[in-house]
């Protein structure tokens, strides 16, 4: 498209499609609207000057569109808001300060946050539509912010922020909720060489440095390790890896990236270039009835500024794909060579040895000992880490430190600790009440944050015990009472409830409820929500049908729909695992129960990855859920699925299981004292004795005659 005769800055792609620029005629500002090919004054002023360089953020407050426009200049700065009135910008509100760049979170809710930064200081600025006001001071960093990008906001409360800092030699984590900052955790991580005339930009999927005429794009890395529950906290780890760059034709180029949409803009003196960045992919179809395919992939080397060993010199991979049938139980080598002999090693040392390399269901491993009175190998991808010696009701963990107990008509909590292989178990907290306990499925919900314990039991039908500030002996309890309900989670200081009568609805701690505005006509039967990651994420099932993904925005009672997943299925069950969602339902002439795994972690954009193996239905089937795996219970076996790997490989582990009650969390970067490292794990329990699981298998070699014992 053709640009006005006039220096354009900045343009933004509005929620219509519409194209916003802002161009100067010496002093002259014009903003122009770009509709139906044509482009329109909405908003023009005289100023002072021409600013150095501008941006332009749209966020929306009680359903009304705003326009912040920022204007830089040597020794102040601008920052404005607009709303569109009667197709032209009407100036709401404006504010002056020092800043160099600054973000929105839009959540459409009331009031939105603002964060700017200047040099090294990071501040808060609260809007609505009526206007600009309050600032907060979050936080001083040791060196200059380069960049600063609200990641995966789905994380964590719909209130709170998880902003993700880019310093000039480490990254840093920040978390901001309810206008304050909650917590902080602060990686040192150096990443990229960054310049003075360097220009960041950053989107929850890609870090995008401009230097004098080139642009280089970085993919950050996540997978479900990057999301890890640190002693009561939620903390993530980032990877920045190079996939592409970009040749200007003019060092004066301007650059502008909608973090929202991943478009790249390029301004030059005549026109607008527009890029979509996206992850680099490989899709692989046969139409032909072959089995076993072979192809290579070779790369380019990047004429980048990095230094030589990290560019591509002679990049070659060689893939070679066997086409499975549903049922396959064979058992075949992932990587590696098919020739190699993968572990052979003399030691008397303990040693624990991990297998990675296969792939298939129920994996077993038999080891051949040369001499058999050396030492033996034993299996501890599920083993005993400790018991209590007394019967529980019900138990269910709120994290790897803490769980609720119930023992007849006394709630306790129960604090666990650890260190290297030992775990030691203490109660806390003993409250009785005077109603008994009918025990049911997920009875207990609760989560931790920051340094409180919240958590709430199921009574009966109709009431709920709730704890507040738990672990602290001030805490304040409370017996609610309700419409009858078939379900409950909690979420910051509030309860979500799905009725008997299929209505959601969002309750304060003083019993206090309303029905959640959903703007859609549907019928609850079933909700998921992430407990453990303290997610106001919620995954509805809409009459066995539909899956709708959205966010509860508590401050108005609001749902926001995100998407919706349409199932050719009827859906019994829906739990999620991190940042999947497995969908439960009945197959095979309702013989047998089938799964399904969608990939949620773009709450906008869900996709189908993969089933997980069908289990014969036997009328007594349970399902559980933690961040890392998938359990599902029959009669007295339970098999665990691990759903981030391959469908062939999904089908995990299984063991006996013979209790009253069965809970589990993950246990993520939690230190083996054995191998000296930090693993990924479960916590279960179940019969009073608790376990730890492996998402590898995992064999630890005994010497025999050695002091060392391995329990």
């Amino acid at each position: 498209m053709e640009l006005p005769q006039q220096t354009c800055l900045n343009a933004l792609l509005t929620q219509e499609d519409s194209i916003i620029i802002d161009c100067y005629n010496l002093t002259n500002l014009n903003i122009y609207n770009y509709q139906e090919n044509a482009w329109t004054i909405v908003y023009s002023v005289l100023v002072p000057q021409k600013p150095k360089n501008t941006d332009l953020k749209t966020f929306t407050s009680n359903s009304i569109n705003s326009i912040l426009y920022a204007q830089y200049y040597d020794d102040y700065d601008i920052l404005t808001q607009f709303q569109f009135s009667q197709n032209l910008l009407q100036n709401i509100s404006i504010w002056i300060q020092p800043f160099i760049n600054f973000i929105v979170s839009n959540k459409s809710q009331s009031q939105n946050a603002i964060y700017l930064w200047n040099n090294n200081t990071l501040y808060q600025l609260n809007v609505n539509e009526y206007g600009l006001n309050s600032t907060n001071i979050i936080y001083r960093f040791p060196s200059q912010i380069m960049a600063v990008q609200i990641f995966n906001p789905q994380i964590i409360f719909y209130e709170c922020d998880t902003l993700q800092i880019i310093l000039k030699d480490y990254s840093f984590e920040q978390h901001v909720c309810y206008q304050y900052a909650a917590y902080s955790y602060g990686q040192y991580k150096t990443i990229i060489r960054f310049n003075q005339n360097s220009s960041i930009f950053l989107s929850n999927q890609f870090l995008i440095v401009k230097y004098f005429d080139l642009i280089e794009i970085y993919e950050i890395e996540t997978s479900q390790k990057n999301y890890q529950i640190y002693k009561n906290n939620t903390k993530f780890k980032q990877n920045f890896k190079l996939t592409g760059e970009l040749q200007l034709n003019s060092s004066l180029a301007q650059v502008s990236f909608d973090y929202n949409s991943n478009l790249l803009f390029i301004f030059s003196d005549t026109q607008i270039s527009t890029y979509y960045v996206d992850y680099s992919k490989i899709k692989f179809e046969s139409h032909q009835n072959q089995t076993n395919y072979q192809f290579i992939i070779q790369g380019s080397p990047y004429q980048t500024n990095q230094t030589d060993a990290s560019k591509c010199q002679n990049c070659m991979v060689q893939l070679n794909v066997t086409v499975l049938s549903i049922n396959d139980n064979n058992i075949y080598l992932t990587y590696g060579f098919r020739d190699q002999i993968l572990y052979q090693f003399q030691t008397q040392i303990p040693h624990l040895q991990s297998i990675l390399q296969f792939s298939g269901s129920l994996l077993t491993v038999n080891f051949s000992v040369e001499n058999s009175s050396l030492g033996y190998f034993n299996d501890i991808t599920f083993q005993n880490v400790g018991s209590i010696n007394q019967s529980f009701q019900n138990l269910q963990f709120l994290n790897k430190s803490y769980a609720v107990v119930i023992i007849n008509q006394n709630i306790l909590l129960l604090n666990i600790q650890t260190f290297g292989s030992q775990f030691y178990f203490n109660f806390t907290q003993n409250f009785t009440i005077n109603s008994p306990i009918n025990r049911i499925n997920n009875q207990i919900q609760g989560y931790c944050f920051l340094n409180d314990i919240y958590f709430g039991v199921q009574i009966n039908s109709q009431q709920l015990f709730i704890c507040n500030h738990c672990q602290e002996f001030d805490n304040v309890t409370s017996i609610l009472s309700f419409q009858p309900f078939q379900q409950f989670y909690l979420f910051y200081q509030q309860i979500v409830l799905l009725l008997e009568s299929n209505i959601i609805q969002i309750c304060r701690f003083n019993g206090i409820c309303n029905n959640l505005k959903i703007k859609d006509l549907i019928k609850p039967v079933g909700l998921a929500l992430n407990q453990q990651q303290q997610s106001s994420t919620l995954f509805i099932n809409d009459n066995y049908s539909d899956i709708i993904v959205g966010q509860i925005a508590s401050s108005n009672y609001y749902y926001i729909i995100n998407s919706i997943i349409h199932v050719k299925a009827q859906v019994q069950d829906i739990k999620i695992v991190n940042n999947r969602l497995i969908l439960s339902y009945y197959c095979q002439q309702n013989q047998f129960v089938c799964f399904q795994v969608w990939n949620v972690a773009n709450l906008n954009s869900p996709y189908f990855e993969k089933n997980l193996r069908s289990i014969q239905d036997s009328n007594n089937i349970q399902l559980f859920a933690d961040n890392l795996f998938y359990y599902v219970q029959t009669n007295d076996q339970i098999y665990v699925y691990y759903p981030f790997v391959l469908e062939h490989s999904s089908l995990f582990y299984t063991f006996d299981y013979n209790g009253s009650y069965f809970t589990t969390t993950s246990t993520i970067d939690r230190f083996n004292l054995i191998s000296g490292a930090s693993q990924d794990g479960a916590l279960i329990s179940f019969n009073s004795q608790f376990y730890e699981l492996s998402p590898t298998l995992v064999y630890f070699y005994q010497p025999k005659n050695t002091e060392y014992d391995h329990e």
